[in-house]
């Protein structure tokens, strides 16, 4: 009898355990198909881009698990002056003023040749009680930047949500271009942060 019971209980929890992830996606409103629901589980980044009126300016989605509590990876992404250490494509940081939960950051971020670098000081909000982080663009080379971190805790886990709308600046690149970079590059955001809290 307890043999069996066993032999019921373990297939069961293994299931339970493997879907656990999926129980932080609705939470986090996020209207996923089933198949990049699956992807999230299975520990893949889901990258979705959606075009905007300008061929140059896209929204971007990245959705993606790190193995880690909230609290940890909300202290990660609020130490700005390391983001040159943590993010790639990030040359320098620094800290322009800090007021409250808002604060001016000044990032320069290195673009491929024949392109010159571009820099952009973003204004960033945090609201910790939502486990939230939003910024827009004051001053820089950089366009147009509008973005988001939402963190959703689930259990030992973080579902990392990261959004960004991105207008490099740069004329005469052609929107596949843009697309094949961004579905390249926007992964190892989240990717970066599992390194980091490894």
């Amino acid at each position: 009898m307890r043999s069996r019971l066993l032999a019921c209980l373990v297939p069961l929890c293994l299931a339970l355990t493997l879907m656990r992830p999926a129980a932080a996606l609705p939470e986090a409103g996020l209207d996923l198909s089933a198949r990049e629901v699956k992807a999230v589980e299975q520990g893949e980044v889901v990258v979705r881009l959606r075009n905007t009126h300008e061929s140059t300016l896209k929204d971007v989605l990245c959705v993606g698990l790190v193995k880690a509590s909230a609290d940890r990876v909300w202290n990660v992404l609020i130490d700005y002056d390391r983001y040159d250490k943590i993010f790639k494509g990030i040359l320098k940081t620094d800290t322009r003023s800090k007021e409250g939960p808002v604060e001016d950051h000044y990032s320069l971020l290195d673009y491929p040749w024949p392109m010159t670098d571009r820099w952009v000081v973003n204004r960033i909000t945090h609201a910790a009680d939502k486990r939230s982080i939003t910024w827009h663009r004051v001053e820089g080379t950089v366009k147009e930047v509008v973005g988001s971190w939402h963190l959703v805790p689930d259990g030992d886990e973080t579902l990392v949500i990261y959004k960004v709308r991105l207008d490099p600046g740069i004329p005469l690149i052609p929107a596949w271009a843009i697309d094949w970079g961004t579905q390249r590059v926007a992964p190892d955001i989240i990717h970066a942060l599992r390194r980091q809290l490894r």
